[in-house]
Parts: structure tokens; C-alpha cells; sequence
């Protein structure tokens, strides 16, 4: 695009949008076009940066406006959360130490012990562990992981969600309380204003069965 041009129609879930482009920054007044230069990259991407930036911002302004509802369907929640097994330098006594904790944790559960006793016990995230694990009330919005949050809003109250895992972190949810109609606090407006955007990208890419793909492995089934 040249400056003063149009784009044509780009469509999003909000309808069509066209971008004029007003400016475009020299090298020397832009970082990231500094990095472009440096790198060998020409004015097209820079200029596609330029576009993707433009959306964002839209997109962002948008889901904020209409991500902030009160009152809400909200959930109370508590969790245990220790770190994945995984091998690392060659650690395998590490590794097989983890392991036992984790199936520790879940023997716990499945032995009806008090959920709080477990997290005092097993959690490894300091912030909630002498808590019991409490995490306080959430509303939709504040959870951007979209499964988890499906999960735990279909739970009853008193209910453990299933064991959730992923590179980093395995952890498991009690639902402590659920209110249909609980106003959202200021800190919890801000929370949801903040995750707006990439709560909406999150539901865009699983809508459209987006995936992130491993070169090589692209085939695979």
C-alpha cells in the first residue's frame, strides 16, 4: 500500500473494515522497521506489520467494549497445581519425583480427602497453597484457556474438574461456590477488559479449528 491508499474490505466478526494508510515512519524513527532493515526485510513486511497492528487495536477496542457485563454468572474457584513431570539435563530422579506427586495428588482426590488439606499439602503455587487454594470468584472472560473455562462453569458446586495438563503446569479445580448473578468488582473489570482481546483471538482460532503446526509434523494424525 501506498500512503493515502485504501485497502479493500477486510472482513472480522464485527462485519468489514477498510484501512487507509496516513504514514509511513523512515527507518531511523522506528524500531521495529530498524530490526526489518537489519534483518532484510523490505517495506512490504513492514507495511503488513503496520496493517496487523491497525486490526489489532480494533479488534482490541472492541472486545473491550462488549467483554465487561455485570451482573454475571460467576464461579468460585480453588486449585492444586504442581509442575508437569518432565526430564530435564538428564534429571530422571526428578522427573520420577514429580510423577509420584502427581499421582499422588490424584489419589487424594479419588480417596474423597478434603480438597483444601490437599493444596496445603501438594500446590506448588505459594500465592494460594496456605489458602487451601482459593482463587477467589471468576466470570467469564477471566479465564483465557477457553476449555478450562468451559469446564469449570459447567462443574457443580463442590465438584473437582478432571486432571489438566499441559507443558508447564498439571492442575485440577474445585468449584467452591457458583452465583448466577454476582456484580464484578473493579479489579475484576480491569481483568477482563485486559484479557479481552486474546479471550476473543482464543475463541476466533478454536471457531475456525486454528492450530499451531510443528514443522515436519504437519500430517501427522
Amino acid at each position: 500500500m501506498s500512503i493515502g491508499q485504501i485497502s479493500d474490505p477486510v472482513k472480522s466478526q464485527y462485519g468489514y473494515h477498510v484501512i487507509q494508510l496516513l504514514e509511513l515512519r523512515a527507518p531511523d524513527q522506528s524500531v521495529f522497521a530498524q530490526r526489518a532493515t537489519k534483518y532484510g526485510y523490505g517495506a512490504d513486511v513492514i507495511k503488513e506489520h503496520v496493517r496487523y497492528d491497525i486490526l489489532r487495536d480494533e479488534y482490541t477496542k472492541r472486545a473491550q467494549a462488549q467483554s465487561v457485563q455485570s451482573p454475571t454468572d460467576q464461579v468460585h474457584l480453588a486449585w492444586v497445581a504442581v509442575a508437569s513431570p518432565k526430564v530435564s539435563g538428564g534429571d530422571f530422579q526428578a522427573f520420577t519425583d514429580q510423577l509420584k506427586k502427581v499421582s499422588d495428588v490424584q489419589k487424594a482426590l479419588d480417596d474423597g480427602k478434603d480438597f483444601a488439606e490437599i493444596a496445603k499439602q501438594y500446590s506448588e503455587d505459594t500465592a494460594t497453597s496456605d489458602k487451601g487454594g482459593d482463587l477467589g470468584w471468576f466470570a467469564r472472560g477471566m479465564i483465557t484457556k477457553l476449555d478450562i473455562e468451559k469446564d469449570v462453569f459447567a462443574l457443580d458446586a463442590g465438584k473437582v474438574s478432571a486432571q489438566k495438563s499441559d507443558q508447564s503446569q498439571t492442575v485440577w479445580y474445585k468449584v467452591l461456590e457458583k452465583d448466577p448473578s454476582r456484580a464484578l468488582d473493579d479489579d475484576q473489570k480491569k481483568k477482563i477488559s485486559d484479557h479481552a482481546y486474546d479471550y476473543w483471538f482464543q475463541g476466533q482460532k478454536k471457531a475456525h479449528q486454528i492450530q499451531k503446526l510443528v514443522p515436519g509434523h504437519e500430517l501427522d494424525t
